[in-house]
């Protein structure tokens, strides 16, 4: 793989991170048939994704999807915690 990224978010607690780690998973197994790999660290309220593909364009692409799905996370989770 030429192309590597590696992108940290924070989040208001423990607990969003954990909901936003669980939900991504299935995704970041599936990411092993695609031509970029995903591999992600939960530590404390921070998440952590070190993106590899072999060219800026499937990187690229990977990028976006993943953070638009932890975006569209976080407007739920908080949409949730509205009631």
């Amino acid at each position: 793989m030429k192309a590597r990224a590696e992108v940290r978010f924070t989040f208001k607690d423990k607990r969003e991170a954990e909901t936003v780690f669980k939900a991504l998973k299935p995704e970041v197994q599936a990411s092993r048939s695609f031509k970029s790999r995903v591999q992600m660290r939960l530590e404390g309220r921070s998440l952590t994704m070190v993106f590899r593909a072999p060219t800026l364009s499937s990187l690229r692409a990977s990028l976006n999807s993943f953070c638009r799905w932890v975006s569209q996370l976080q407007r739920i989770l908080e949409l949730a915690s509205r009631g």
